[in-house]
């Protein structure tokens, strides 16, 4: 899995998701949705850290 976060435009929002990407709109999250979106990044960041660690 690939997260990435951009700025787009409706119309580009439109099309990537016909594209089959999967987003999450943080400005429509509630609190402990927001909370728990960020603490899911950082999970992956430490993943990823440890995983180039070992290399």
């Amino acid at each position: 899995m690939i997260v990435i976060k951009l700025l787009v435009t409706e119309e580009d929002l439109d099309l990537l998701k016909d594209f089959g990407f999967i987003f999450w709109d943080e400005r429509k999250l509630t609190q402990e949705e927001l909370y728990n979106y960020y603490k899911f990044l950082l999970s992956l960041q430490k993943v990823s850290k440890e995983g180039s660690e070992e290399s």
